[in-house]
């Protein structure tokens, strides 16, 4: 799936991989967030603050897979590796027969360990002072965002694979869970598309409305 994806080394027994497009995505949110920090201090603590925010994040979406991975294991299931990309991350897991409620607790292994990274980063944050006050609401509401953006019920986000676990546990088809997730993830797909949209021309903010665009037609 992703061929030049670079090995960086192993977590639990877990290889985790970076491919060249995280690397992109890191330096441009970098940037980003630069121009965020610079009304903190001097330019070259608006750069670290940004590196850091850019590194909370890494291990951030690093964590959320990790959670998909370890309960995978914990029933038994090979996991291959974790790769990032711009979009995020993929646990790549062996293809075996589905079963609802393994499946379910799998998919919303990630986000739920997202939640409790976003929790802990407002209560840090509730406690904090400037400028490591801005940091770690940063990592609260990215923890956040990661959360509510995973459990949209759009295959293959975790709430599709959720969702398809969870008609498929009521009506005992996987068909008929297969074909309502196909149907929400289209659903989704168009919502994002039209916010995406909506977005830049609202905000002039081109390069996130771009990117929704983006994830919502990967």
């Amino acid at each position: 799936m992703f061929s030049r994806a670079l090995p960086i080394g192993s977590i639990s027994g877990v290889t985790i991989r970076l491919h060249w497009s995280w690397l992109a995505a890191l330096l441009l949110l970098i940037a980003a967030l630069s121009q965020i920090y610079g009304g903190v201090g001097a330019s070259s603590v608006a750069w670290l603050l940004a590196c850091a925010a850019a590194l909370l994040l890494f291990l951030s979406v690093i964590l959320h897979e990790l959670g998909h991975a370890l309960v995978a294991r914990r029933f038994g299931l090979p996991v291959h590796a974790i790769t990032l990309f711009a979009l995020g991350g993929v646990t790549e897991i062996a293809d075996v027969p589905p079963e609802p409620v393994r499946d379910f607790l799998v998919a919303v292994a990630g986000p739920a360990v997202s939640l409790v990274l976003a929790l802990l980063g407002g209560l840090a944050w509730w406690f904090a002072h400037a400028p490591l006050a801005l940091l770690l609401l940063h990592l609260a509401l990215t923890n956040g965002a990661i959360v509510v953006f995973n459990l949209l019920p759009g295959y293959p986000l975790d709430g599709g694979r959720a969702f398809w676990a969870v008609v498929a546990f009521l009506t005992d088809d996987e068909l008929i869970a297969a074909r309502a997730a196909a149907l929400a993830g289209r659903v989704c797909g168009w919502v994002l598309l039209g916010g995406g949209v909506f977005y830049s021309f609202a905000s002039a903010d081109l390069l996130s409305g771009v990117l929704v665009v983006r994830s919502a037609t990967s």
